[in-house]
């Protein structure tokens, strides 16, 4: 039974001392005067109290409108070692890529992003103090000989702990005594660290190859538009030797990749997920991707040690592991027993909201966001994802059969079955959604027996069954709907949504795929096509003679047309043509994807004159990058 809102209460208590004696006056008795109240408020839907908004970033309109307790965090807290936030700026309040300053140098900074140096790092530190000093040599010296006038004994390695667009490279030397400026060096590039980067010899190719320098401080330029994350500096040989007080590497345009993961978020107890919203763009040729995943315990990543026992193994905590000496750690790896994979990333066209794809009740939460930036970069302002306590503990799905005919309208079967504990609310309402066209619910059994065919919305792609109250009483009872359904695309999904229509807002949880019913072979709630690659329109006339003549009867013709088996919009064309294959009129033009349309004709021509009896006909033409399909059917014209 709903709970009375305390405004409402409140309702009551100051209008009792006016409406008793009026009761009273009327006739009525204690009981009767309570009854009418408790009534009234038992029509009114409990507010739910549990529902949570987590935000993260700027502040949004959204947030007030949903409702429920808000936990906002900055994008720039980090609490666990499960978060991360690489190569991202978040002065603004927004996750943007790095853009390089033409003033960041990246080797003086390249610790702090993950890159390592080899042992001359004083060349690299930023302070002119620390010098890379060398006695110098020449080849007829080196055992393992020379490339020229270079030899690995001249080499400097560094990686810069991420790929980015060298622009330029300054060297400075020679600084306190001119004798020992750096008089021929080359430079090499590459996206990738050699496997061991101390062992390396002189690598190939050079970007910069600079002969008798005489400039202490020498900054050179360099053109390559190749991503950079290892460099390499070679001198050539003399006798005198040199001396280097700084290399600093600068870069420009976008960092290669950004990538932001939250810290893991956890609830005291599993959650039911409702929306997904943020606000993001994507410039020109980049990519943001957001992608989602959850959990039933607070650590995605397994840690073991060795047991000293040959190569056996065991799991231990991540405090545990990190306090290993490094022979006593055995690896880690993805906790896919707890833990759900990371989602298919999200439509940034959702923004306004889309169902959260990871699976639930769970108790954990995190998401990621990553950038693949080009000439331009992206943004992302706030994600925010509702949260509340769930109407079952789970929810399994499945849809039967999974092998149609495209095009064709059949019957399909929806079987649920939930489990439901008694701290659950259980639900009343079943919405089942689709890409295909939903026609017209045929049965509702629970239990294997029949129930009242109670519709409560029927739109093209979506319908709403009301129920009996599931409790926990009804655990693990099978619900199972019968309806019709018209396949257009291979791989069509039903997806299910339960809730209990006395909350307020109203809360549904998502159904899971699975194995709800034992008579059913699938396990799924996607549906196969046996005609995924031959067909792609199918056509249907509403009458094969037009008789434009004025009369009412068979004056015009509708053509309707499915469009299926597609995954984006396509060219789609429809016209009538006379039999010397001259098109005489264009009924359509445009780019349609999966679904019906509708096209009519009335005998015209493109300039609106009757065009003469005789046979037409009327061709459709469905074109794509990979497959094409073209329909034509004969249309008579009498008048």
């Amino acid at each position: 039974m709903a709970t009375p809102s305390p405004i409402l209460l409140g309702l009551m208590r100051a209008i009792s001392p006016f409406t008793l004696p009026v009761a009273r006056l009327a006739g009525a008795s204690w009981l009767q005067l309570c009854l009418v109240p408790c009534l009234v408020l038992c029509l009114v839907p409990a507010p739910v109290e549990a529902q949570f908004v987590l935000h993260w970033g700027k502040p949004a309109t959204t947030t007030a409108a949903i409702g429920g307790t808000v936990r906002a965090s900055d994008w720039t807290v980090h609490h666990e070692a499960a978060g991360e936030a690489s190569f991202l700026d978040m002065t603004a309040g927004e996750l943007r890529p790095l853009q390089m300053d033409p003033d960041f140098n990246l080797a003086q900074r390249a610790t702090a992003l993950g890159g390592v140096f080899d042992n001359k790092e004083r060349a690299f530190d930023g302070d002119p103090r620390t010098n890379w000093l060398h006695s110098g040599y020449k080849c007829i010296w080196i055992r393992e000989g020379c490339r020229g006038i270079f030899a690995t004994v001249g080499t400097n390695d560094i990686d810069l702990g991420g790929q980015f667009l060298v622009d330029r490279v300054v060297l400075r030397s020679g600084l306190r005594d001119p004798a020992l400026t750096v008089r021929d060096f080359r430079i090499h590039l590459n996206p990738e660290v050699p496997k061991s980067l101390w062992c390396c010899s002189l690598m190939d190719p050079i970007v910069a190859d600079i002969r008798d320098n005489r400039q202490q401080v020498r900054d050179i330029q360099i053109s390559s538009e190749q991503r950079t994350r290892f460099f390499q500096l070679a001198i050539g040989e003399t006798e005198v030797g040199w001396e280097i007080q700084d290399i600093e590497i600068y870069g420009r345009g976008f960092v290669e990749r950004a990538t932001y993961t939250s810290d893991v978020v956890a609830f005291d107890q599993p959650m039911a997920w409702g929306h997904l919203r943020w606000s993001a763009e994507a410039g020109a040729g980049t990519r943001v991707r957001l992608q989602t995943r959850t959990g039933s315990d607070d650590e995605p990543t397994s840690y073991w040690r060795f047991t000293g026992r040959v190569q056996d193994k065991e799991e231990v905590s991540r405090a545990q592991y990190e306090n290993l000496a490094p022979g006593e750690r055995a690896g880690t790896s993805y906790d896919h027993e707890h833990w759900s994979f990371w989602s298919e990333p999200y439509d940034l066209a959702d923004s306004s909201g889309t169902q959260m794809l990871s699976p639930g009740p769970r108790q954990f939460f995190q998401f990621r966001v990553d950038f693949q930036p080009d000439t331009e970069g992206g943004v992302v302002r706030f994600v925010e994802l509702e949260a509340w306590p769930p109407a079952a503990a789970a929810l399994i799905g499945e849809i039967w059969p999974v092998q149609t005919t495209a095009g064709s309208m059949r019957t399909y079967t929806y079987a649920l079955r939930p489990t439901i504990s008694a701290r659950h609310s259980g639900f009343d309402r079943l919405e089942i959604s689709s890409p295909s066209f939903l026609g017209a619910v045929q049965q509702v059994r629970i239990a294997d027996a029949a129930v009242p065919r109670d519709v409560e919305l029927t739109e093209l792609h979506r319908l709403v069954l009301r129920l009996p109250h599931i409790r926990a009483g009804d655990s693990g009872t099978l619900i199972e709907v019968d309806f019709e359904a018209q396949v257009l695309r291979y791989g069509t999904r039903f997806d299910g949504r339960v809730w209990n229509s006395a909350q307020t807002p109203r809360m549904a949880q998502r159904v899971d795929p699975g194995d709800a019913s034992a008579e059913f072979d699938g396990n799924r709630v996607s549906v196969a096509t046996d005609e995924e690659s031959d067909r792609l329109l199918r056509v249907e006339m509403s009458l094969a003679v037009l008789t434009p003549n004025g009369d009412g009867i068979n004056d015009e013709l509708t053509i309707a047309y499915d469009v299926f088996e597609m995954t984006s919009d396509a060219a789609v064309s429809v016209g009538v043509y006379d039999l010397s294959g001259r098109l005489v009129r264009r009924l359509y033009e445009g780019q349609d994807g999966v679904g019906r349309y509708r096209s009519t004709w009335d005998g015209t021509d493109d300039d609106g004159r009757a065009l003469p009896p005789g046979v037409y006909l009327l061709r459709l033409v469905l074109g794509t990058d990979g497959n094409s399909d073209t329909r034509t059917e004969i249309v008579h014209v009498v008048r």
